[in-house]
């Protein structure tokens, strides 16, 4: 320490005055470290010269002489039930920087004072805990951008946008822009990076003959993205004209809910319109043409440091294939008024964290690349987490059979894949287990009743799940904020387990959720479907991946020809499908109760998906077991089914309105409904042929494993 203070000195390095935030001090083990700022790097330093990394710290003053320890230890307490931060720990532990000290000018002169430094983070914000926006009414234009000012402008160079995803986009002669996407994902970036609050105003032109609902399930949206929040123009337009709602939508900025408001988003065909959104400082707004479509005041992320929000890229996109133009794109950054937050927290060095977050999230599938069932994006995270990259979405796809089994529920809506539909049987949780079997882990499905039963238990098995690397699957989110559905994967937790995070679909960055919505104690089973945690468990054995792949392979069989009283697979997937239609199903059913999804979407999205991208998992069996040639027939079976679905000469599924593109007019019209029916008997022919070709192998080779 000596050595320390007596090279500063000699080299005439300033100690820096009190409270200059100069040098500090921390403790690392039973040492004491100095630590002093450099203005400039000094050569041949005899200590450990680093970048100081900063972030956010919360501090508290005391006298020296006072227990620092304990001021410490409330300082990290402080943070609990701090709904805007947390401190921020490493993932083994330790928090992100040790606490720091730093000797301040004293009130008492016999008496020395500092500051204590702890490293904090924010707190990703639930919803639920802050008030509502209000709705403006009866506000202009002119009072809406009096009070939004703008501090920079940004026009966007169409030449310069970047296409994501390979969607139809073209700068035309006279310097105007022609965008189709065919679906959501495929969308434009902009290539311009703003903080809230900003301003984006668009004109442009929807072209009405395009929109054929050939390609999307909804058309006429316009939409734009900026961070994980997205706001769309004209949402939720389905083929139907009962079904259309023609709304503006809205994820509420920070926060992340989404609001929807109907029949107020509708704008013309055939001209140029000008769409302007302020998510402003003072109102968030959205204007069409000059007219106030939407006003609210007392969001709560008005109330933030936007300071410290991060400039988001925002990408633009719609749906379907409805052509846009686009004359003029101009994104704002609007100016922002100072704000003073003032946190306090407590600190301590020695205690059980509050909270923590596995170190390598990332997106848990990817819908562009046809990843759409969630079970298998959220397998392959966790076998990631245990080192095993090479399981990943397309390899549980294959080994659960989602990418090569149509489904069809002879009742309810039972989800959109074979995994989902095994859980809808009454205790089959079984069958997940099964999955991971084959993998050479053991696991556990802990039922929803089970874990409700002990929570406490359960709540303390995750953390320690989340402290050692591992994320636990779950398929229920209790009471459900965020209207999230399907399977997702716990990823951390905060204060102590009653805040858990959780990624799910194409989502980006975790939602948070409370563990009294995500567990509610006075839950009610429904139903028969197993819902609960998966949890994994130990390596049982080393299974090869050519075993693995050809064991798939071969089983095919008895999977696309199961069926039970309530659903069926494949084959008999198919032929039930279609008999349903041809024989009148849809004939009673009124349009407002018309569920286009559970009764005919999801179906197509299987058919659809499986077609398109069962071919990587049948080539990788194939080069892992060449001696399989029939594989290469089945290839060529499923390339026909995609055929059959979008690209057959004006008789595929969606040609003849089967498809997405499917109205109740259609299902109910004997004509039509029968080709439809015909089309896909054709797909349960196709999967008829692929059973026989495994079949024949097998009978050739008794012995073939």
């Amino acid at each position: 320490m000596d050595g320390f203070w007596d090279w500063l000195s000699a080299n005439q390095i300033p100690f820096g005055m009190p409270g200059s935030r100069t040098l500090f001090e921390y403790q690392h083990g039973d040492d004491v470290i100095f630590m002093n700022r450099l203005d400039n790097l000094v050569e041949n330093c005899p200590f450990v010269c680093r970048e100081f990394s900063g972030g956010l710290f919360a501090v508290s003053s005391a006298f020296a002489d006072e227990d620092l320890g304990a001021l410490q230890y409330r300082m990290l307490q402080g943070f609990d039930d701090n709904p805007n931060y947390e401190v921020d720990f490493l993932h083994n532990g330790d928090l992100r920087h040790a606490t720091l000290i730093e000797s301040v000018f004293s009130p008492d002169s016999k008496r020395e004072r500092v500051n204590i430094y702890l490293s904090v983070k924010q707190r990703k914000p639930i919803f639920s805990d802050y008030d509502d926006f209000e709705k403006a009414y009866g506000i202009t234009v002119e009072e809406i951008e009096e009070t939004n000012p703008v501090l920079r402008e940004y026009d966007v160079d169409f030449r310069k946008i970047t296409p994501i995803y390979y969607p139809h986009y073209q700068v035309l002669e006279n310097g105007e822009a022609e965008f189709i996407a065919w679906i959501s994902e495929r969308k434009l970036d902009t290539n311009v990076a703003v903080r809230l609050p900003f301003r984006i105003d668009i004109e442009f032109l929807a072209d009405e003959n395009s929109e054929e609902y050939l390609w999307g399930t909804t058309e006429s949206n316009l939409w734009f993205s900026h961070g994980n929040c997205t706001y769309t123009m004209n949402a939720d337009n389905y083929a139907d004209k009962a079904q259309k709602k023609h709304a503006i939508s809205f994820h509420q900025p920070v926060l992340g809910n989404e609001l929807l408001y109907p029949d107020i988003g509708n704008y013309p065909h055939g001209q140029y319109n000008k769409l302007t959104w302020i998510v402003g400082e003072k109102h968030f707004a959205v204007i069409l043409n000059g007219e106030v479509r939407f006003s609210g005041v007392k969001f709560t992320y008005m109330d933030m440091d936007l300071h410290l929000e991060a400039p988001q890229t925002v990408i633009i996109g719609t749906n379907g294939q409805g052509k846009k133009l686009f004359r003029s794109i101009k994104i704002s950054q609007l100016k922002t008024s100072p704000k003073t937050n003032i946190k306090q927290g407590i600190l301590s060095i020695n205690v059980k964290r509050s909270n923590n977050t596995l170190p390598n999230l990332r997106q848990i599938v990817h819908p562009e690349y046809g990843e759409n069932y969630w079970f298998n994006g959220c397998a392959a995270y966790l076998m990631e987490c245990l080192g095993h990259k090479e399981l990943d979405y397309w390899f549980f796809a294959g080994v659960t059979g989602e990418n090569f089994a149509q489904i069809f529920s002879n009742n309810h809506f039972r989800g959109n894949g074979v995994v989902d539909y095994l859980l809808s049987e009454k205790d089959n949780h079984h069958s997940i287990e099964l999955i991971f079997e084959k993998s050479g882990y053991s696991s556990s499905f802990v039922p929803l009743k089970q874990i409700l039963a002990d929570r406490d238990m359960y709540v303390q098995m995750l953390m320690a799940y989340i402290d050692k690397g591992l994320p636990v699957i779950i398929n229920d989110y209790g009471s459900n904020p965020h209207n999230r559905f399907g399977w997702s994967v716990l990823v951390g937790y905060g204060d102590y387990g009653k805040t858990l995070l959780y990624m799910g679909g194409d989502g980006t960055e975790p939602d948070s959720i409370s563990l009294e919505d995500l567990l509610p104690k006075d839950y009610k089973e429904e139903g028969e479907h197993c819902y609960g945690w998966l949890l994994v468990g130990d390596k049982q054995e080393s299974k090869e991946l050519a075993e693995i792949y050809r064991e798939t392979i071969l089983s095919l069989p008895k999977l696309l020809t199961f069926e039970t009283d309530n659903y069926c697979f494949g084959v008999t997937a198919f032929r039930a499908w279609a008999t349903s239609i041809d024989e009148g199903f849809f004939e009673q059913i009124r349009l407002e109760a018309f569920e286009y999804w559970e009764k005919h979407a999801a179906y197509v999205c299987c058919l659809a998906t499986n077609s398109s991208v069962s071919k990587s998992f049948l080539e990788k069996a194939l080069v892992l077991n060449p001696d399989l040639t029939f594989i290469q027939d089945i290839i060529v079976l499923y390339e026909q089914m995609e055929r059959y679905w979008n690209n057959d000469n004006g008789t595929d599924l969606e040609a003849l309105g089967g498809g997405f593109n499917v109205t109740l007019d259609a299902l109910q019209d004997k004509e039509r409904r029968k080709k439809i029916a015909d089309k896909l008997r054709s797909f349960a022919d196709c999967i008829d042929e692929v059973v026989s070709a495994i079949d024949q192998f097998k009978a050739k080779n008794p012995h073939s494993k």
